[in-house]
């Protein structure tokens, strides 16, 4: 898509969400992420609009905060791991970068776009209908080690999704961080 192009989508707009991810690991573009998240805030800073625009988009536990003292450090077998994925695995150092991006570039150097960085544990499709779905837990760095087991619910990730374009508190909370998002089987509230 031309920057023109882009532009001409997100006119008007209060948010952009973006739940791109990779269906083929080790194929083209081996920054789809990155890309689009360059393409979306090149497009929102060349309208200059008068709020800022709203860009959330969906990483993955995998990637810590950009600023390295947020998340708790990482075990040794972790690091080799994702030292490992970030060798191995394009998609992996696409999430990294456009966590990178966001945060270096966007939260330093544009007033025309606000950004949440949403990472959930290992992603499940959920009780496809049966019962009401599990409640969901937020935190502002990472709870969960990579073997921790937590998963997330994608209808948890999405609930939350709309709560930020939706709930100006949730908004105010959460803008500019990365939030971990996970179920907790028999909690009441989120």
């Amino acid at each position: 898509m031309l920057p023109t192009e882009m532009q001409e989508q997100v006119k008007g707009c209060d948010a952009v969400i973006s739940c791109l991810g990779h269906r083929d690991v080790f194929g083209h573009p081996r920054t789809l992420c990155f890309d689009t998240t360059r393409l979306v805030c090149d497009a929102i800073r060349a309208l200059r609009p008068t709020n800022p625009i709203k860009y959330i988009v969906l990483n993955t536990a995998l990637v810590d905060h950009p600023d390295g003292k947020t998340d708790p450090p990482r075990s040794f077998l972790e690091r080799c791991l994702l030292w490992l994925l970030g060798a191995l695995l394009p998609p992996h150092v696409d999430n990294v970068k456009t966590s990178h991006y966001l945060h270096d570039e966007i939260k330093t150097h544009d007033s025309h776009v606000e950004y949440c960085v949403v990472r959930p544990e290992l992603l499940v499709n959920g009780d496809k209908g049966v019962g009401s779905p599990p409640a969901f837990r937020m935190s502002e760095s990472l709870q969960n080690g990579i073997f921790g087991g937590a998963t997330t619910t994608r209808g948890n990730v999405g609930r939350f999704m709309a709560d930020l374009v939706t709930d100006s508190q949730a908004w105010s909370h959460w803008k500019g961080k990365f939030p971990q998002i996970f179920d907790v089987k028999d909690a009441k509230s989120k």
